[in-house]
């Protein structure tokens, strides 16, 4: 076979495999959502940020007021992130010394836990404000948002293989359903 005839074959099959795969696209017709909005570190994403605004239906006076404590809000917790990330560094640079002093370890410990309760305590205070906002017809609103923002702050999920006690022997048949057996320490 010629260079010719074999460049001519190689063009021809690359055209039908451009039309076949032009016609997959077509026909499969999926519409891939936008990609998501760019965020900066410590931003949440504008759904969220506004869907306070969208579901409250504040008053301008309302949203001036709430823009206030939300600055101050986002103030003191940033405040207090610092102070948690501070504390963390100082934490783990323990580890970089000789021996650990583990009552030391244990106070830092004991202030990063002091840090995240003001936390907790921080944000709790920030809703009772923004709930002082609303008028009696926006609680309802109120409690359906605090109800929607309350599934956040759940414990996050572990994933991963199961401890250790959990797991089928290698090689062996998977566990048994029905009740776990209890955990060894």
């Amino acid at each position: 076979m010629s260079k010719t005839k074999l460049l001519a074959a190689a063009v021809v099959a690359l055209f039908l495999l451009n039309l076949a795969v032009l016609g997959y696209l077509i026909t499969t017709n999926k519409k891939t959502p936008p990609p998501p909005a760019k965020v900066e570190r410590g931003e949440r994403p504008p759904r969220h940020r506004d869907a306070l605004v969208e579901q409250m239906d504040f008053s301008p006076e309302q949203m001036e007021e709430f823009s206030g404590l939300k600055a101050a809000h986002q103030l003191q917790n940033k405040s207090i992130n610092d102070q948690i990330r501070t504390k963390y560094q100082t934490y783990y640079g323990l580890l970089k010394t000789e021996t650990v002093d583990q009552a030391v370890a244990d106070r830092i410990l004991s202030e990063v836990s002091d840090l995240h309760q003001q936390l907790a305590a921080s944000n709790f205070q920030h809703f009772q404000d923004l709930k002082a906002l609303c008028t009696d017809e926006q609680l309802d609103q109120f409690n359906g948002l605090i109800d929607q923002l309350s599934g956040q702050f759940r414990p996050m999920q572990r994933s991963g293989p199961p401890p250790k006690g959990n797991r089928p022997p290698p090689g062996g048949p998977p566990p048994p359903e029905g009740p776990k057996p209890p955990r060894k320490n």
